[in-house]
């Protein structure tokens, strides 16, 4: 019998970040382990512990290098299979959702995105890659606003995307620099 992270077609992870150098060094949030896989946080503080599982919990310690294959390879596997995929990246401001992602181009840091985009693109199956950024946002969740990043009214530092109204904008990718044009020119047009 296969285990749950095998058998369940919806997965959630979590990436405890590290700490920045102007952050005090106390944390209150502790990755630990169930059955050798460390797959919860627990968060005590003087008045209550909370405790979240998840189907694997990053550490500090980890880099984007350890999230792609446990996360996006699996994904990358099912869509050579011909299902769907998503990637979704949830969290407040300044958690770590563009490292991970995106990573740091300027300072070699690849994030799962290009990984994947990399990955797809070195199949010998796949004939044909598109890429397509939209950002989900939102300051309720009852008021969230879907925008398409390459549907754009403007130009200049003035340029913003347009909400999404039927179809995403669809841009084909035939190598990794063009890959990482369009994704820094979705990233430059999005809220953040």
């Amino acid at each position: 019998m296969a285990n749950k992270e095998e058998s369940s077609s919806v997965k959630i992870y979590a990436r405890v970040r590290k700490l920045m150098p102007w952050e005090p060094k106390k944390i209150s949030a502790k990755v630990h382990d169930k059955d050798g896989v460390p797959c919860i946080v627990r968060n005590k503080t003087t008045k209550k512990t909370h405790e979240y599982m998840f189907h694997y919990v990053f550490g500090m310690e980890k880099k984007n290098q350890d999230m792609f294959p446990r996360i996006c390879k699996p994904m990358i596997d099912k869509v050579l299979d011909g299902y769907n995929a998503v990637l979704i990246a949830y969290g407040q401001t300044g958690s770590g959702k563009t490292h991970s992602l995106i990573g740091k181009p300027l300072q070699n840091v690849k994030g799962v995105l290009p990984m994947t985009l990399e990955a797809l693109m070195n199949a010998e199956s796949v004939k044909k890659v598109e890429l397509s950024c939209m950002e989900a946002y939102g300051t309720h969740v009852s008021k969230i606003t879907v925008f398409d990043l390459f549907d754009t009214t403007g130009d200049g530092d003035e340029r913003t995307a347009n909400k999404l109204s039927g179809n995403v904008t669809k841009k084909e990718v035939t190598s990794m620099e063009e890959c990482a044009r369009f994704i820094e020119e979705a990233h430059n047009i999005s809220h953040f």
